[in-house]
């Protein structure tokens, strides 16, 4: 007998279905299991519904509550079935993930077997982190074997050398690895994954991770195939007598160097070790000074990308040195308050003529002898930024337009003097520009405002800092000019107002992300402007006192549905309605900050943790008491970042990575 043909190509009179169920089948190898679904398949038949698509739906559904129960038969038979291994969970957003982080190995292995996509890099590489610290060999090999490549270990999950050495023994094929600051892998761990994962190409180890001198040696021993290497927290010292240091990652083109981790003497040894380097990143507060710079630009030639922090101290002898001996620089950032001066950056800009992107931080006092030189020597130029306090004027500013016209993007830092007319002169010869900011008190006025936006019209990108110099319908030229926006961000107290922002969202109907400053009380009738006009906003931040109340930020969650990051400022009042709202409809959030004074209650806050699941990234500054802490605590699980003030404004933040 064969039930399956006969049901599905030979229905019986009528009746035959109550008799079918009722039939003694003496047929083992199919069971009630393997019967049902084609019963279920004639009824949907009957009855016009989708056969297959009902049969599906059902496995699926079964087969994610049976993970829930860690029911790992029932499981792998709903798989055999037919459920969809791709259907999106609630709890963990993949199929895949769910069935790790429940500790299914043989369901893991059945999902990828059975078709799982690649979804999301984030979570892909956690369940490739999760089986491989649970030590499941075939699970790493089924996903190394599609391809996933790339690991990364978020900071603060205390890996520890047996972490590591699990990741070592199970993923030997990564060719990336990324293990964030605080996982304390040690020296050995640091050696395993270094003998083992000999196919690695980029390697990045945060601080707080103490692999010391022996692992550092044991990465430059083993990992011939290294391009980029960035090591935090790891003081490097001169070699010395050490002849085996010398070889220490030589084929290594790519070296980052965290904030206030190195110090001049770590320097001199950069220098030496990685005479190949094309890419240097020097963070922050490392005392590089004049000498460590030096050594860097006399032994590092072949240097394409040079960036240097803030407050390095590399002054004008630093930069004459760069300017002398890296002249194949295409990207050159030197971070703020490093006293480069106006005779540092013009002999930078002499020499380096063949860059096209170059950042000058702030305080570095190029002025507008150093502008003027810039202009006259960087004219492939394609990305520039010159940081406030630079004093570069309007005249500077306006050679640069004229001379450097390819630009597509171009950044002038707060209180340079750019005036009306440095903004006209950007508006007449930088008509390419892509992406436009100016800094606060450039004083452009209404009229330069207008001038960029009647010229630029390929700007999809705009930042207009506080002006003190704006009218109340500043923002018109903008708004009727600047319609390929995908994000606008506007400074604080710049007399927006609900006209301003409705006219924006009216027009700017592509913004992806927007930004208002405080003070520009955009109102409840702004916001729900936003809301219907911008209905495609992945960002937007709205800065203190605009406010928008319950209803302005009720609309806004309602329409706003693919926002992943939200900032909402103090003294908005949007209240326990307006968090409500948000963890009703906000379901694709990751970063969430809400600041002072909101008054979202205990029941707010508790309604966002439970709802908002998400959340990597979390700051409460309202007063949400300790039934609103312990909810956080309790349903936010994912976060990496989190700062509390359960007080509000009198009490203390409570932050944690």
């Amino acid at each position: 007998m064969q039930p399956s043909s006969a049901i599905v190509t030979s229905p019986e009179p009528e009746g035959w279905l109550e008799a079918l169920k009722s039939r003694p089948y003496a047929l083992p190898e199919l069971g009630t299991v393997a019967l049902q679904p084609k019963i279920q398949l004639c009824e949907g038949a009957l009855s016009g519904k989708h056969d297959l698509g009902l049969q599906q739906e059902n496995a699926t559904q079964r087969l994610q509550r049976h993970i829930r129960e860690k029911n790992v038969e029932a499981a792998l038979r709903d798989i055999e079935a037919g459920a969809d291994v791709n259907a999106p969970t609630k709890e963990f957003g993949s199929t895949l993930m769910a069935a790790a982080h429940h500790g299914l190995e043989q369901v893991c292995n059945a999902v990828i077997d059975g078709g799982a996509n690649v979804t999301a890099e984030d979570e892909d590489g956690a369940v490739l982190l999760l089986a491989a610290l649970a030590g499941w060999s075939s699970t790493c090999e089924r996903l190394q074997a599609r391809q996933m490549l790339s690991l990364v270990v978020p900071l603060g999950q205390r890996v520890q050398e047996a972490g590591a050495r699990a990741i070592a023994d199970h993923c030997k094929a990564l060719i990336c690895l990324n293990i964030a600051d605080d996982n304390n892998i040690g020296e050995s761990g640091a050696r395993a994954l270094a003998e083992q994962c000999r196919a690695l190409r980029i390697l990045t180890i945060g601080s707080g991770n103490n692999l010391g001198e022996g692992g550092a040696k044991a990465i430059a021993s083993h990992c011939k195939a290294l391009t980029c290497l960035t090591i935090s927290g790891y003081k490097v010292t001169c070699p010395h007598n050490d002849m085996s240091v010398p070889e220490y990652c030589r084929t290594v083109t790519d070296v980052t160097i965290g904030d206030g981790e190195v110090r001049a003497d770590g320097i001199f040894a950069v220098a030496a070790l990685y005479p190949s380097l094309m890419s240097l990143s020097i963070g922050d507060n490392n005392n590089v000074g004049e000498s460590g710079i030096t050594a860097i630009a006399a032994n590092c030639t072949t240097l394409s990308s040079l960036t240097t922090g803030k407050e390095n101290y590399i002054g004008e002898i630093g930069a004459a040195a760069i300017a002398g001996h890296c002249k194949s620089l295409t990207l050159l950032s030197i971070g703020d308050g490093n006293h480069i001066g106006e005779s540092g950056i013009t002999a930078i800009a002499e020499n380096c003529t063949a860059l096209i992107s170059l950042d000058i931080g702030a305080n570095n006092k190029i002025r507008q002898a150093g502008a003027q030189a810039i202009a006259a020597n960087c004219k492939a130029l394609l990305s520039l930024s010159i940081g406030g306090g630079n004093e570069i004027a309007a005249a500077g500013v306006a050679a640069i337009a004229k001379r450097c016209n390819a630009m597509t993007a171009l950044s002038i830092g707060k209180s340079n003097s750019l005036g009306e007319t440095g903004a006209k002169a950007i508006a007449e010869h930088c008509q390419g520009l892509v992406s436009l900011r100016i800094g606060e008190y450039n004083d452009i006025g209404d009229e330069g405002v207008r001038a960029i936006a009647e010229n630029c019209k390929a700007l999809t990108s705009l930042g207009v800092g506080y002006d003190v110099y704006f009218s109340e319908h500043w923002f018109v030229p903008i708004a009727e000019n600047c319609t390929a926006l995908t994000s606008l961000a506007v400074g604080d107290g710049n007399k927006l107002q609900a006209n301003g922002a409705e006219a924006i969202a009216a027009q700017c109907t592509a913004l992806q992300s927007l930004s208002f400053g405080s003070y520009n009380n955009i109102g409840e009738a702004g916001a729900t402007a936003v809301a219907q006009g911008c209905k495609g906003l992945t960002s937007l931040d709205i800065g203190d006192k605009n406010n928008i109340g319950e209803a302005g930020l009720k609309a806004i969650a309602e329409n706003c549905l693919a926002l992943t990051f939200l900032k909402i400022g103090g003294w908005n009042n949007i209240g326990e309605a307006g968090a409500r709202a948000i963890a009703e409809h906000c379901e694709a959030l990751t970063c969430l900050s809400i600041g002072y004074e909101n008054n979202i209650g205990e029941s707010g806050a508790r309604a966002l943790a439970e709802n908002c699941t998400r959340l990597t990234s979390l700051s409460i500054l309202d007063k949400i008491g300790g039934a609103g802490i312990q909810a956080v605590m309790e349903h936010c699980t994912a976060l990496s970042s989190l700062c509390l003030s359960p007080l509000g404004g009198s009490g203390r933040q409570w932050q944690t990575r």
